[in-house]
């Protein structure tokens, strides 16, 4: 299916390249030839080069594991022309290879959890990764524009996550109206994607899964790899912003499988000089026919319902500290999914290296800090502060726990710095994360590998241009 996919694609791409040249051909004049110079030459380039070096450290006996990536990407971007604009962008990744990242642990059997995310975990031998991650053609103006094609889109829970060597990329047809004032509409439909890292675009319904399958409801292995059907996801939205107040909601359609609505609403205002801004959002889920496959076992989504909501206060004590306080619930009814392919999580209670889907009866909350300087020439320092207990069910309530993850708490530090003068473009970035398991009962250590009681460090060199 993955291959056929390929083959339709370029074969479409090639019908389109085909019929421009001969319509191009046919009435082509010494005008039009300078006025396609004149597009190309006003067309944009644009990129970046990326250097990522991760390690996660382990606690006594349990392996460490290392891991270093180098690549980039590429996109070329044309001028305007009679409201049409044409983009293409090539991303690329490379295992520079300094350790095994599929090695497993002795005593566990368990493989990295984040250093596996910087390649295609589809195929530990791929060394390096190429991928033609954008090409679309959009027509529009300023305000209103639609686009056909591969692409970089992002919502909150469809969105490039990227936090690793190559985001997560989409086809299909997207449209994005803001001809009314303090409105955005949007409304797309997907039918293919290209998960963090991987090499290639596949289905909607091939690409769940690629990650992680978690356990069925009874705690049995689930099942539904490459047992999904559906049409593809169709997205729909629309936000309304004033300087005081606004809202956004947004539904994902995963064609036979599930229902996602999302929304968030928010409110500004000033306490004797203390800037302040009050935000819930609330997820409603529901399943579609019998979530992907009539076998529940092979199912993706095996409960009718689930919701979840979370609120959060962010104030402003002085110029460019933020500080805010989140929480957020998941109710009983049924665990909260959403494909991790797709996007991450927008809950506000999420931290790096931390993720709440496949969760049910689970209560989190959160304190962050986000302190930024800036200086002459565009030199910019940003440090960013997290800490957040993640209050989960027993590991063996496979129904609100499918990815067996212990309650903890995390405590994270990040610092960017943004280089100026001649060096504008470099930014350097640190994160440092620790977790340690909530209470006083010892897991499994094949619950705490990569999971609690360890360290993540990533160093990363980014340069855009």
């Amino acid at each position: 299916m993955m291959v056929r996919c390929s083959k339709y694609w370029l074969l479409g791409v090639g019908i389109i390249i085909t019929l421009l040249n001969t319509a191009k051909a046919q009435t082509q004049t010494p005008k039009s030839n300078d006025t396609q110079k004149k597009i190309i030459k006003q067309g944009k380039v644009s990129g970046y080069f990326r250097t990522f070096f991760m390690t996660t450290q382990n606690e006594g006996m349990l392996k460490d594991w290392t891991a270093l990536a180098v690549g980039g990407k590429l996109k070329y971007e044309t001028a305007r022309f009679k409201n049409f604009q044409l983009g293409i962008a090539y991303y690329t990744s490379h295992n520079v290879d300094v350790s095994n990242v599929e090695a497993r642990d002795a005593g566990t059997d368990r493989r990295s959890r984040y250093e596996r995310a910087l390649f295609n975990i589809t195929d530990a031998d791929q060394r390096t990764v190429h991928l033609l991650g954008e090409a679309y053609l959009t027509y529009g103006q300023a305000k209103h524009a639609v686009s056909l094609g591969r692409m970089k889109l992002k919502s909150p829970l469809m969105n490039p996550q990227d936090g690793r060597m190559i985001p997560t990329l989409l086809q299909g047809l997207w449209y994005k109206n803001q001809l009314l004032k303090n409105t955005t509409f949007q409304l797309g439909w997907i039918s293919h994607v290209a998960p963090r890292s991987f090499d290639n675009f596949v289905t909607m319904a091939e690409s769940i899964g690629i990650n992680s399958v978690g356990r069925n409801l009874n705690g049995s292995a689930s099942g539904y790899r490459n047992q999904l059907t559906s049409k593809g996801l169709g997205i729909a939205n629309l936000d309304y912003a004033t300087k005081r107040w606004g809202a956004k909601v947004w539904n994902y359609y995963a064609e036979n499988i599930f229902n996602t609505f999302y929304s968030e609403v928010y409110v500004k205002g000033d306490i004797q000089g203390l800037p302040w801004k009050l935000m819930g959002q609330v997820i409603q889920q529901n399943q579609l026919n019998n979530g992907g496959n009539k076998d529940v076992n092979q199912a993706y989504f095996q409960t009718p319902s689930s919701s979840l909501w979370g609120a959060r206060l962010q104030v402003n004590p002085r110029k460019k500290l933020f500080i805010s306080l989140n929480y957020n619930h998941i109710g009983k009814a049924g665990r909260f999914l959403f494909p991790r392919e797709w996007g991450r999580e927008p809950l506000f209670t999420f931290q790096r290296r931390e993720r709440s889907e496949g969760m049910a009866n689970t209560h989190a909350w959160t304190v962050g800090a986000i302190q930024t300087w800036d200086w002459d020439n565009d030199r910019k320092l940003v440090l960013k502060l997290g800490y957040g207990h993640y209050h989960r069910p027993l590991l063996d309530d496979a129904a609100s726990n499918k990815y067996g993850l212990v309650s903890n708490i995390q405590s994270d530090l990040e610092v960017l710095y943004y280089f100026g003068g001649p060096l504008k473009g470099i930014r350097l970035e640190y994160l440092v994360v620790y977790k340690a398991p909530l209470g006083t009962t010892r897991p499994d250590p094949r619950y705490i590998i990569n999971r609690v009681n360890m360290w993540n460090h990533s160093l990363v060199l980014n340069y855009r241009f």
